[in-house]
């Protein structure tokens, strides 16, 4: 399997993608961020690096990262993509506050991005299970996962600015 993680270059991400390539050791991760990788993630990813594989381009842009996933057998996809209040960086950049600075750009990434996102796994031809998942607390990393046809999920912003699914019966 291929876990497709969005904003996987951030700190809850990072570690969710980490730890899915620790816990399953035959299984690939790829990460889709518009930041590349800095040094510490770099570090942090090395032991598992030949199981990844990174696309840097902006969520909400699927013209730049389709054709990149064209070829990869995607089987599931945390979307953690966001902007958040807090920046990266120094002391004097994470006093910024993103959220009055730019507005636009935050209901951009965090809801568009996810639009965008659900479109890509609506529009998937393969005849497999797609997923949208959020980050809960589980003992077991596949947990998280759940699968189900795309078509049948409503999905929900939580908190952390993931994606949440729920799968609803047919009316």
């Amino acid at each position: 399997m291929t876990l497709l993680v969005t904003g996987a270059t951030g700190f809850v991400m990072s570690v969710l993608a980490h730890q899915w390539l620790e816990s399953y050791p035959d299984e690939r991760v790829i990460v889709l961020d518009a930041s590349a990788p800095d040094e510490a993630a770099q570090r942090y990813f090395a032991p598992l690096s030949s199981r990844m594989k990174v696309v840097t381009a902006d969520v909400t842009r699927p013209d730049d990262w389709r054709d990149a996933l064209r070829s990869e057998q995607v089987s599931h996809v945390v979307h953690g993509a966001t902007v958040t209040p807090l920046s990266r960086g120094t002391v004097a950049e994470a006093k910024r506050e993103p959220e009055a600075e730019n507005p636009g750009r935050i209901i951009d990434v965090n809801v568009m991005g996810t639009v965008a996102i659900l479109d890509w796994v609506r529009s998937l031809s393969r005849n497999r299970g797609s997923s949208m998942s959020a980050p809960a607390r589980s003992t077991n990393m596949k947990d998280l996962i759940v699968q189900a046809n795309p078509c049948r999920r409503m999905a929900t912003s939580c908190r952390a600015g993931c994606t949440a699914s729920r799968n609803w019966p047919r009316s």
